[in-house]
């Protein structure tokens, strides 16, 4: 999987679970995917409603890359 895509992914999933992306986008894309577990936990913590099945799916496949 793209480092970029991933990282597209997790942006629209702020915005569509309404977590405010400022946190997102004060790092660059390097910091992203080192920081990968904080960027997780921000979106989960922050997230205004539950995820659906496809989402949680790609962000179990994102955390075993990645923590």
């Amino acid at each position: 999987m793209d480092n970029n895509y991933i990282i597209q992914k997790i942006r629209k999933m702020y915005i569509d679970y309404g977590v405010n992306v400022a946190f997102l986008d004060a790092l660059d894309d390097e910091r992203k995917i080192k920081g990968m577990k904080g960027i997780l936990a921000e979106l989960d913590l922050k997230k205004k409603h539950d995820y659906t099945p496809e989402d949680s799916k790609f962000i179990r496949k994102i955390y075993s890359m990645f923590c």
